[in-house]
């Protein structure tokens, strides 16, 4: 079972076992229940690679 479908089988409403104790029995860290992963704007990704390029093209 990969990540996402143990983060899937994570019942918050489950009254007999918390959050806590699931996390801890399919091996997750509850902070990646809590939070979504930020996505990167395409314009970012853009000028991060520019930024790269022009880093690995001038010498030091």
């Amino acid at each position: 079972m990969n990540r996402a479908e143990r983060v899937a089988t994570v019942d918050r409403g489950y009254a007999d076992l918390s959050v806590r104790r699931q996390c801890a029995l399919l091996g997750l860290v509850r902070s990646g229940i809590y939070s979504k992963s930020a996505t990167a704007d395409p314009g970012e990704l853009t000028l991060m690679r520019w930024i790269d390029e022009q880093y690995l093209a001038t010498p030091l």
